[in-house]
């Protein structure tokens, strides 16, 4: 097996992660959601988890803040275009 046939194949592993019905998008999000937010209520129970969990996410949002301006801008552009789309129909 040669290297170039390991790159097409994590190509196309790549490509198929797009195909996942939005449904099953939907419900893995729902289920993080739920996760995330017991887990956030049990740590709010003790202020120095909440604390920690505040200095961990400020220092995250700092690192990545470009990339996350960027983000949030392509959210926007997108449901503009759909807002568009809707005018359009």
């Amino acid at each position: 097996m040669n290297d170039q046939s390991l790159g097409e194949d994590d190509d196309d592993n790549a490509e198929s992660g797009k195909d996942i019905h939005p449904l099953a998008k939907l419900s893995v999000v729902a289920v993080g959601t739920k996760i995330g937010a017991t887990v956030i209520l049990k740590m709010a129970k003790h202020p120095i988890l909440l604390f920690g969990m505040g200095i961990i996410s400020g220092y995250y949002i700092n690192k990545n803040r470009k990339e996350i301006i960027a983000a949030v801008e392509d959210v926007k552009q997108y449901t503009v275009s759909i807002g568009k789309k809707k005018d359009e129909n």
